[in-house]
């Protein structure tokens, strides 16, 4: 990185993935690359522009252009930022949701990379499952239904597949089956508890799962799991509890951003394309990867 382009958060997001966030190294390196080329464009040069000018490199920037939104791009073709507009006020509400939707993009995209960079170091359980040539919870990514005008709930499709793998009977609920699953698996008599905490998440009501718990869940699911599949690798054993854990606070992060987004007056189809992109992605990252998938 150039020292010129000394950018606090190129810094930040450089130690995030020189971390262990990544297992191949071409993963690596293309999150670099981004960093380097978003250091590049919040050059020095770039502070010193007026905010018109700053908006106008924005929405003609190759980086933006590719991590960004598709669907933002074609709101912002037309803007034009408001010169009279006074220090300290409010961005433009086209704007501010372009920003806000291109910045969750590029984070939407770096967990499509982080996906990809798991099935291919856990290759080999891919092809066992015969997974590997499926975009993971694809489906459980929030989606809007023009049809009913309503938003998918992606936790209780993910918990509601999860429970189904493990032998969930017809006649339960997901919420009965997981909350009595999840009492068993921590040595608790307090069912019901449970069973309301689940349902809450499953429903979508206020507040947010603590991680200790749905890192409980994705140990029952997995422990239920490993008793109906008792010749299961220990490695493979412990990399399934990993995936429940990182799709189950994955999915749910989605749906919260989701809903916020929305809460915010967001448009129903510019939050949908933060989304869409996942499948995208996840696809050039397994290609890239030297994994492609073979439709």
């Amino acid at each position: 990185m150039a020292s010129e382009t000394l950018w606090r958060p190129a810094i930040e997001w450089t130690g995030l993935i020189d971390s262990d966030l990544f297992q191949q190294d071409a993963a690596k390196a293309f999150w670099l690359n981004v960093i380097d080329e978003a250091a590049e464009l919040h050059g020095t040069y770039f502070f010193e522009k007026s905010p018109a000018e700053k908006i106008e490199i924005y929405k003609k920037s190759s980086l933006v252009q590719r991590m960004g939104s598709p669907l933002a791009r074609q709101s912002l073709k037309s803007y034009c930022y408001d010169v009279e507009r006074k220090p300290g006020q409010e961005l433009d509400v086209r704007l501010e949701h372009c920003l806000l939707v291109d910045a969750l993009c590029v984070l939407v995209r770096l967990s499509a990379w982080m996906t990809a960079d798991f099935a291919v170091s856990n290759w080999a359980m891919m092809v066992r499952d015969s997974t590997q040539n499926i975009i993971p919870f694809e489906s459980m990514l929030p989606a809007y239904d023009h049809a009913s005008d309503q938003w998918n709930r992606p936790l209780d499709i993910c918990l509601t597949r999860y429970s189904q793998e493990v032998g969930a009977p017809q006649n339960n609920t997901t919420a009965t089956f997981l909350g009595k699953l999840w009492s068993r698996s921590v040595g608790s008599d307090e069912h019901a508890s449970k069973i309301r905490l689940v349902r809450n998440w499953i429903q979508e009501k206020p507040g947010r799962p603590k991680l200790s718990s749905l890192e409980e869940v994705a140990k029952a699911l997995g422990d239920e799991k490993l008793l109906r599949s008792p010749d299961m690798p220990d490695p493979d054993a412990s990399t399934t509890y990993f995936s429940h854990v990182l799709v189950l606070r994955l999915i749910e992060t989605m749906s919260f951003v989701r809903r916020d987004l929305t809460r915010h007056g967001v448009s129903n189809e510019l939050v949908a394309s933060v989304f869409q992109c996942f499948g995208d992605e996840y696809r050039i990252a397994r290609r890239m990867l030297g994994k492609p998938l073979e439709d």
